[in-house]
């Protein structure tokens, strides 16, 4: 009988240990889902954007403005005149002044300056070439 008495009392305080073990548990479990909505929520609401790609969009963002500054775009976002740009440099008719203070063509999608000649390949993309000297006749 005292066997008895002692196995219903140890069951009985497993029992117990088990369902207040199981409780602290589904505790942490909630909590753990509710940290993970908030810290989701947060993301979402700010757009993140994970470290490599904001690297790569500053990289673009300064590439484009290398590329408008070099061409004259950065303060106008216009071509820019020689009025405005170049006070006392002259450039041939077509030609703008860009920030060096250089006379410099459009040709398709690169910029030519004055001594240089816009032609294209043989796929019809444009380049600038070198005028052609006069040939040496022997």
């Amino acid at each position: 009988m005292k066997i008895k008495y002692i196995f219903l009392v140890l069951l009985s305080l497993v029992l117990l240990l088990d369902s207040l073990n199981a409780e602290v548990f589904q505790d942490y479990e909630i909590k753990d889902i509710n940290e993970v909505n908030k810290i989701n929520e947060e993301l979402e609401g700010d757009e993140w954007k994970s470290p490599y790609q904001k690297r790569e969009d500053a990289r673009l963002a300064q590439q484009q403005d290398e590329m408008r500054r070099l061409t004259g775009y950065a303060t106008t976002g216009k071509i820019p005149t020689n009025v405005n740009r170049c006070t006392g440099i002259k450039c041939p008719s077509g030609f703008t002044c860009n920030h060096d203070g250089v006379c410099m063509k459009k040709c398709g999608r690169v910029w030519c300056i004055v001594s240089t000649d816009c032609e294209k390949d043989l796929f019809g993309i444009q380049f600038c070439r070198p005028p052609r000297g006069p040939t040496k006749k022997e």
